[in-house]
């Protein structure tokens, strides 16, 4: 019988590689992960997420056909290390796209109250405008705000200046919003690319919120130029699991890295690696259907930011990690995964601002055309 070692943070992934019993599976904790473990147990496949780095030193004398990250992000995988020994390979790009989207919204009109700013006269500046970027700018757009897309590959790809602006037009916007991959070389690298030339290309009171790398930000930049910023929210950071006390101290909001931590996102993720290795071994893909969406009443609430702290309450989930740094990993583990606010509240009839909210985050999860994904 194949052998699949699976990482216990990969949801529901006992269930799903185990195929209805025509496979074993191991579920380990991502820290005994090792070439140790794959050399002992000649596991078949390795299911991952991103806390497990993949390059030669893993994968030395291992017996691997296939190689499956449950995670939107690749930059833990050593491609090369895979292609060398044959390994079939499967990320899950855009698993996790629209509870992003809904997150990075839920957190800008929770910061905006937090701070006394208005919702209805924003220019949000949307730097990376791929699958989840993409989700924000149209969900901004959707609520009546104006968008500024920034992203220089696309803009170079399509060759279309007047969608995609240059990093000048986000002196405009009075939000900031980040969802770039991580990419350490070349003509668009995006390591340390919030530094001072960028904070100071911003208007000052600029909202700057980041969901999507940590080390995009050169941080002893951003803690030099923090005056300059009108709020700071950011769900992950350089250094993960250990993020530095001041930088966190800086923050108006601080999530340990749960943007796309919801069972929808996360689910998602897992199906979507299960039936790659289904095909690849010709079993049936696994069936595993999402718990219902609640359809009971809505929480009382009148505005967006009441509902997010109804419904998620992330300023306290802030306060733990703002308090001790230390507590960054547990703080992951231990809070179960959050529905997404679509699935919670999938009719709400008024007031009008909130059911437009609602609604918008609902479309965050629709299917993007080819030329924007």
């Amino acid at each position: 019988m194949r052998q699949v070692i699976v990482d216990d943070q990969v949801f529901r992934g006992d269930e799903a590689f185990a195929f209805g019993g025509r496979v074993r599976v191991l579920s380990v904790p991502a820290e005994a992960i090792g070439p140790g473990l794959l050399r002992e147990t000649r596991a078949d496949a390795l299911i991952i997420r991103s806390t497990t780095r993949v390059d030669d030193t893993l994968l030395d004398g291992c017996s691997l056909e296939f190689l499956g990250t449950a995670t939107v992000g690749e930059d833990h995988i050593v491609h090369e290390a895979l292609h060398r020994r044959g390994i079939a390979y499967r990320a899950a790009p855009g698993s996790s796209a629209g509870s992003v989207a809904e997150f990075t919204l839920a957190v800008i009109h929770l910061a905006l109250e937090r701070l006394g700013r208005a919702t209805d006269d924003v220019v949000l500046g949307v730097v990376g405008a791929g699958r989840i970027g993409e989700r924000v700018a149209r969900a901004g757009e959707s609520l009546g705000w104006t968008v500024i897309r920034h992203d220089p590959p696309l803009a170079e790809r399509t060759g279309d200046g007047l969608r995609y602006a240059p990093r000048g037009a986000l002196e405009g916007a009075n939000i900031v919003s980040l969802h770039v991959p991580l990419v350490v070389e070349g003509p668009h690298r995006t390591q340390a690319m919030v530094d001072e030339g960028f904070l100071e290309a911003l208007s000052p009171g600029t909202l700057l919120v980041n969901t999507s790398r940590g080390t995009v930000i050169d941080e002893a930049a951003l803690l030099r130029g923090r005056s300059r910023l009108g709020g700071l929210v950011l769900d992950v950071f350089p250094g993960e699991p250990r993020p530095s006390k001041e930088l966190l101290q800086a923050c108006d909001l601080a999530t340990p890295h749960v943007a796309g931590r919801s069972l929808e996102g996360m689910l998602a993720g897992t199906c979507m690696v299960a039936r790659s290795l289904a095909e690849l071994w010709d079993l049936p893909t696994p069936e595993l259907p999402l718990p219902p969406k609640d359809a009971g009443p809505a929480p009382r609430a009148q505005t967006p930011a009441e509902l997010v702290r109804a419904l998620w309450d992330l300023e306290t989930l802030s306060a733990e990690l703002q308090a001790d740094p230390r507590v960054f990993k547990s703080l992951r583990r231990r809070r179960p995964l959050r529905r997404d606010l679509s699935a919670l509240c999938p009719r709400v009839a008024s007031p009008e601002r909130l059911r437009r909210f609602v609604e918008t985050l609902a479309a965050c999860h629709a299917p993007l055309r080819p030329r924007d994904a």
